[in-house]
């Protein structure tokens, strides 16, 4: 990859980095560690912060302040979080008619949207739904 690079970070990508519990947490941690290092823009949602700080929250059990610590490292760190508008979420409903017969959920198909508006190809995720749209996962192969 190059500085040029953009990569959209999912939910999953996030919950495998964040929680050393997790199994594919080296794998992930390393493309973070690459990411960084080579200067490539990475970028999410503020639907994916949400999805990820409601699974620490609540199906976790993670403590606030280490929920809130996260919050404050992930703007800081140099990870662009991308605010949804109604349009792209019009657009998200769109593709979750579209491809009706996958059952993508609603945050799945605003990334979709956001990656199509940011001409953005690669994404770190454990989730196989990128792919079947047509997008370039960076962790297929381990």
């Amino acid at each position: 990859m190059n500085r040029k690079n953009k990569v959209f970070i999912d939910t999953s990508a996030f919950i495998a980095f964040v929680l050393d519990t997790e199994p594919y947490h080296s794998i992930v941690a390393d493309w973070f560690r690459k990411c960084f290092r080579e200067g490539v823009s990475m970028i999410t949602t503020d639907y994916i912060i949400d999805e990820l700080l409601t699974f620490l929250r609540c199906k976790k059990k993670v403590p606030m302040e280490i929920v809130l610590s996260f919050i404050v490292n992930s703007y800081s760190s140099g990870i662009n979080v991308f605010g949804v508008s109604e349009t792209l979420f019009g657009e998200a409903i769109g593709l979750m008619t579209k491809y009706k017969d996958h059952y993508f959920s609603s945050t799945d198909c605003v990334s979709f949207s956001v990656m199509k508006e940011m001409k953005i190809n690669n994404v770190l995720t454990l989730d196989n739904d990128f792919t079947i749209v047509g997008f370039n996962n960076l962790l297929d192969g381990g």
